[in-house]
């Protein structure tokens, strides 16, 4: 193929193999009619060609900088990577003891589920079905190198807590991850928490689980029991609580209790049991109330108002006390037969407050426990309530009557007001 020619003059017949190069016209030129002269253009021209020289050298020297910069940023940046390196060999980080990240993984541990549990088995529903949630993350933690599954495997309280929520069936996956922390956790006391199906069909399986290795090793137990004929689960089984500190029951359907069964004797029997959480008021031999330094009260109806009296009165050791609920129901005119001086002599907090549901303040039970509570040390009251009356100018005389006895050492207090 021809190469393309480039015809100058039809007369001469001249041509040209480069491509012209076409340059820009100062539009000043185009409004004057100025012919340069034969010297203006050689002068001109040898200007040219001194420039164009001087071009391409400053082109020549900026292709050799360019070559100098991009061979320096290599390097740059190969020395940059080598100083992070060697700083990842001194970084603060090697230096933490173990026990600084022992405390890091606890606190990432019991933020990684929704119920605070390093391991939480739970059942979800599905669209047709139901689907069981697993959240293990000590495992995690495991996974991301050598050193952090060294210092988790060496730390057995990251894997002692577990949180088996209304589980259906049991999987061989499930049983091995549940054996696994049982192993990694050594014989660090289990913070345990165990709910029932409400559908009723709690496998076999967890009751086993709970009476072969949890509740013996319970530092910590929650049971969310559908109710508490669940417990006839373990009859005829020895069951001790040696490591037992903290106890919490839920059950919103009631029903008697059978304080001869081997659950209720055991955490009679339980000595280091200190504090509980428990949704009724039991009878006084229901729980070993004198040792008892921390009890939170879900509800309470007026009725049982004088058994709450009575546990009270033997919680000689109670240095704290809550009360979420209370339900007035049909009372008598007067409450006089009910008060009476209950003397609580270590209790430094007491508290009236829920977050789900405020107290009347013309609520009989509030009544009741502020005339009869004598509490000579008392450091700490809160109390919310709601008035359907929104000018409250005077709070009632029973709850002025104990804050003045308390007074002398009385030293935090809150009191939440609000409409209905």
């Amino acid at each position: 193929m021809e190469e393309s020619q480039t015809l100058l003059y039809e007369k001469c017949q001249s041509h040209i193999h480069k491509p012209l190069q076409l340059h820009p016209i100062d539009p000043i030129l185009l409004h004057s009619s100025h012919l340069p002269s034969k010297i203006e253009i050689a002068q001109t021209l040898n200007s040219l060609q001194n420039e164009k020289q001087q071009l391409q050298l400053h082109e020549e020297t900026t292709d050799y900088l360019t070559r100098i910069l991009e061979k320096l940023d290599a390097e740059r940046q190969q020395l940059e990577t080598q100083i992070s390196q060697r700083h990842s060999i001194t970084t603060v980080q090697r230096t933490v003891p173990a026990e600084i990240w022992e405390t890091i993984f606890s606190i990432a541990c019991s933020g990684s589920s929704e119920d605070g549990y390093s391991l939480s088995m739970t059942m979800t529903p599905n669209l047709w079905s139901f689907a069981t949630t697993v959240s293990a993350f000590p495992i995690v933690l495991s996974h991301v190198c050598r050193r952090w599954r060294a210092i988790a495997n060496s730390c057995p309280t990251l894997w002692s807590s577990i949180s088996i929520n209304g589980l259906r069936d049991f999987s061989t996956e499930h049983k091995i991850l549940i054996e696994t922390f049982l192993e990694k956790s050594a014989k660090c006391p289990l913070n345990l928490r165990a709910a029932e199906d409400w559908s009723g069909r709690t496998p076999s399986v967890m009751w086993e689980l709970l009476k072969s290795h949890f509740l013996r090793r319970c530092g910590r137990l929650y049971l969310d029991l559908i109710g508490f004929s669940s417990l006839d689960n373990f009859e005829e089984t020895d069951i001790t609580f040696h490591h037992l500190l903290s106890l919490r029951l839920d059950s919103p359907i009631p029903g008697e209790l059978n304080l001869n069964s081997p659950f209720w004797q055991a955490i009679c029997h339980a000595p280091k049991l200190t504090q509980a959480q428990i949704c009724k008021i039991y009878p006084p031999n229901s729980l070993p109330y004198p040792q008892l330094t921390t009890l939170v009260l879900d509800t309470i109806l007026l009725r049982r108002v004088e058994h709450l009296l009575r546990v009270l009165e033997l919680s000689s050791n109670l240095r704290s006390f809550a009360l979420l609920d209370a339900y007035p129901d049909d009372h008598p005119n007067s409450l006089d037969h009910i008060i009476r001086p209950v003397g609580m002599p270590s209790l430094r907090t007491l508290s009236f407050y829920s977050n789900s549901k405020l107290l009347r303040i013309d609520n009989p039970i509030l009544e009741v426990l502020c005339s009869s509570l004598v509490m000579p040390t008392l450091s700490a009251f809160g109390l919310g309530c709601t008035s359907s009356t929104t000018n409250v100018t005077r709070w009632p005389s029973s709850l002025l009557a104990m804050l003045r006895r308390s007074s002398p050492t009385l030293r935090h207090m809150w009191l939440s007001l609000c409409p209905d």
